[in-house]
C-alpha cells in the first residue's frame, strides 16, 4: 500500500510518494489523477487580547479528479494553559467529491498572553478502492495574544485642529488688547494737549 503525503506551500501543492521519496510540485489549478486534498488554516484574529475568542477555520478542497473517501481530519491538541477549546478536534467525512470544499471550525479562548504557533491540521484519506492512503497537511498559524487592548493610533488632524483654534483665539485676544491699550494711550494724549491749551 503506497502512502502519499500532500502539503501546500505558497500556492503550490507538493506530492510525495513514500515508496520513492520523490517530491512532485503541482499547481493548484492542475487536476490530478488521484483524490488530492489541500488544507488551509485561517483565524478570525492573529492578535487577540487575553480573554478574546479566536475562531480557527480549516478549509479542505479536493483538487484531484477522484473522490476522497473516509477522510479523517484532526487538529493537534491545544495546550490547556494557552487556550480553552470549544468544539471537536476530529472530523470525519465519508466522501469529499472532486472540486468540493468542506469546512470545520474550532473555537479557542485565549487565556495567556504571548506569541504562539498553531501547528498544522492533518487529513488522512483513501482512494475509491481503499488501496492507497494519503496524508495532507495545512499551514501553521502564528498568533500573538495581547495582555490588553492596544491604544488606538492618535488622530493628529484633530490635534492640529485644536492647536489652530487655540492659536487663533490667542492672536485675536492679543489684537483686541493692542487696540485697547492704543486707544487708551490716544485718549491720554488728547487730555494732556487740552490741559496744555488751558
Amino acid at each position: 500500500m503506497a502512502l502519499f503525503i500532500c502539503f501546500l506551500v505558497t500556492g503550490n501543492i507538493f506530492l510525495q510518494n513514500s515508496s520513492t521519496s520523490n517530491f512532485q510540485a503541482v499547481s493548484t489549478r492542475q487536476t490530478l489523477d488521484i483524490p488530492f486534498l489541500s488544507l488551509m488554516k485561517t483565524s478570525n484574529s492573529t492578535s487577540p487580547v487575553m480573554g478574546d475568542i479566536v475562531v480557527i477555520r480549516v478549509s479542505i478542497t479536493n483538487h484531484g479528479n477522484f473522490s476522497a473517501r473516509n477522510v479523517n481530519c484532526t487538529d493537534p491538541p491545544y495546550p490547556s494553559w494557552l487556550f480553552k477549546v470549544t468544539g471537536n478536534l476530529w472530523h470525519f467525512y465519508k466522501e469529499i467529491a472532486v472540486n468540493q470544499t468542506v469546512n470545520y471550525t474550532v473555537v479557542l479562548e485565549a487565556i495567556n498572553a504571548g506569541n504562539y504557533t498553531l501547528l498544522p491540521s492533518e487529513a488522512t484519506y483513501y482512494n475509491a478502492s481503499g488501496s492507497t492512503i494519503y496524508n495532507a497537511f495545512s499551514n501553521s498559524l502564528k498568533i500573538r495574544v495581547l495582555l490588553e487592548e492596544p491604544e488606538p493610533p492618535k488622530d493628529f488632524t484633530e490635534e492640529w485642529y485644536t492647536v489652530g483654534i487655540i492659536m487663533t483665539i490667542t492672536i485675536m485676544i492679543s489684537i483686541v488688547l493692542l487696540f485697547f491699550f492704543e486707544f487708551q494711550a490716544s485718549g491720554l494724549k488728547i487730555k494732556i494737549r487740552k490741559k496744555k491749551k488751558r
